[in-house]
């Protein structure tokens, strides 16, 4: 807002410019605020594609390069904001599911024995198992990596590019553990698997590292590090960045770096509930309970276990969706969506359901409602 000033009559024309000048500059102090205002956050959302007779629900989507990854049980879509398919791979899947590493997709077959794997131009290969796989892994070059039950024991099968199996390793309750886990790092050299166990009726997080190259061959069963907690379980591993291994724990998450021979480098301790985790490209962090405020707030990290947002989230969500430059939370009606950096992108409620809403790249996103798939972008 500028204020008017009262015309003095002795004010020189002389000074007139300077009047001039100094209006102009409180005006543009103004549109600068207000631009910083505008891009700090958004108001919605603008629907740019819907198609009406999509059947939502024969699909999962996911985020995918510089759009989505849309599976079914008979193929998968690479499409772009506009909903242009770069590429449709086609295969026969009863429960797909996809993981990631870079721009390289891996969609298996839950308790079925195949994963297609693809890149940004489309499929290059594939697997099959002799046994149900129950959990994949890929690396950016295409390597695979798989756990299989038979349903007495599980199997850890590490196939390279090619698709050809170098290695099958039988597990056991009483020698391992069993296999809760499993994460291949992005080059596809090193496999980490967490085990539970028992030990004295005492649950036991075991987590093992293995390396298929140079530095594990010479080592039983390829294991070049393991690393053994009691009384802790370890929920969930995943690489990020490029040589990190986050592994989350009821407490928190430990981490572990190193491109050959990994090792634990910190502990990220959490004081409160832990509600959620979660991990994009390049970051990880929890939804907890924070016991000082009792406010639901979210925390996140770098990969070195830097903090970089810890703020509160005020929506009782039921979904997380993690892409290269957003988190999402929601849970169909009450929206959150933050930088990775923590920052407030938009906090909205949808006078329609959402079943789903995922990243597309570029403040775009793809979105269902009961009946309907969009792609829309933030106003």
């Amino acid at each position: 807002m500028i204020i008017p000033f009262k015309k003095q009559e002795n004010i020189k024309t002389v000074q007139k410019p300077k009047l001039i000048i100094i209006g102009a500059l409180a005006v543009c102090a103004v549109l600068i605020l207000l631009a910083v205002i505008v891009r700090g956050g958004f108001r919605g959302f603008d629907v740019v594609y819907s198609d009406p007779n999509e059947n939502v629900l024969a699909y999962r989507y996911y985020p995918y390069g510089s759009g989505i990854l849309k599976v079914a049980s008979d193929n998968t879509s690479y499409i772009n904001e506009k909903n242009e398919v770069y590429w449709t791979a086609s295969y026969n899947m009863t429960n797909p599911r996809a993981v990631f590493c870079k721009d390289v997709a891996a969609v298996y077959d839950y308790y079925g024995s195949s994963v297609v794997i693809c890149n940004s131009k489309g499929p290059f290969n594939s697997v099959t198992t002799a046994m149900p796989i129950i959990k994949a892994s890929v690396s950016k070059d295409g390597s695979t990596a798989v756990i299989t039950d038979d349903g007495t024991n599980a199997w850890i099968e590490y196939f390279d590019k090619t698709g050809s199996r170098i290695s099958s390793v039988k597990t056991t309750m009483d020698a391992t553990g069993y296999p809760y886990d499993a994460a291949l790092s992005p080059r596809g050299t090193v496999l980490a698997v967490s085990y539970i166990t028992y030990e004295d009726s005492q649950m036991t997080s075991r987590i093992c590292f293995y390396n298929f190259g140079e530095a594990g061959r010479e080592n039983a069963d390829n294991i070049v590090s393991s690393f053994t907690y009691s009384g802790l379980l370890v929920t969930e591993i995943e690489y990020i960045g490029s040589d990190t291994l986050v592994a989350f724990t009821e407490e928190g998450a430990l981490l572990y770096n190193g491109a050959d021979i990994p090792s634990e480098k910190r502990n990220t301790r959490i004081s409160g509930d832990i509600l959620s985790v979660f991990t994009g490209p390049s970051y990880y962090g929890f939804v907890y309970a924070d016991p000082r405020s009792s406010a639901q707030k979210i925390a996140i990290y770098s990969p070195s276990g830097h903090k970089k947002a810890d703020r509160a989230v005020d929506i009782a969500y039921t979904t997380i969706v993690c892409g290269t430059s957003d988190i999402v939370l929601h849970n169909g009606s009450q929206i959150c969506i933050l930088s990775p950096g923590g920052r407030k992108k938009l906090e909205f409620i949808s006078e329609e359901r959402l079943r789903n809403l995922v990243p597309a790249g570029g403040n775009r996103y793809a979105m269902t409602t009961e009946n309907e798939f969009r792609l829309a972008k933030l106003k």
